[in-house]
């Protein structure tokens, strides 16, 4: 058994077994295409490519989907829902921050989760009453664009809130 050097892409490879380099060769193998890796900038060029971008090597967070109040204290506004958990409540820290309705929860009142591998949204009820389309989220389920989202008191509905995902 002989290892030797590939001088073009410089592999090692056993030079009994093949008589070309196997990762390289001229004759087009397709184990050589395969194995070929491309630089993100030639990639892009590359018509034939499919490429995938991760999203936290970015400066940014890009916006995934919109919830938009249709009543409500802060009705009219529209909140942006961004890659991974969104929590929602009163507290400037949250997410996106309801201030001034005193029927949601300070602190993570609920959150709106986007799955990039599924390209699905879900609501989990975190800490107070939260319904979507009149019916109680007791656990984690999927949001589906125009789904009303609600928290009710005894007297009236609070905010309420039309999710604008696809």
């Amino acid at each position: 058994m002989a290892i030797c050097q590939c001088a073009v892409c410089s592999r090692y490879y056993d030079d009994t077994r093949f008589a070309v380099c196997p990762y390289c060769n001229a004759q087009g193998n397709a184990m050589a295409d395969e194995m070929k890796t491309e630089a993100y900038g030639d990639a892009v060029r590359s018509e034939e490519k499919t490429i995938g971008l991760y999203f936290q090597e970015q400066d940014f967070d890009p916006v995934t989907g919109w919830l938009v109040c249709v009543s409500g204290t802060v009705r009219g506004r529209s909140f942006e829902l961004h890659m991974n958990r969104n929590f929602i409540g009163r507290d400037r820290m949250m997410d996106i921050a309801i201030t001034d309705d005193p029927r949601l929860c300070r602190q993570k009142h609920l959150s709106v989760t986007y799955d990039r591998r599924s390209d699905h949204f879900y609501i989990k009820n975190e800490n107070g009453s939260v319904f979507v389309n009149n019916s109680p989220v007791q656990k984690a389920m999927e949001l589906k664009e125009n789904d009303h989202l609600c928290t009710i008191t005894e007297i009236k509905p609070s905010s309420h809130i039309v999710a604008n995902v696809s």
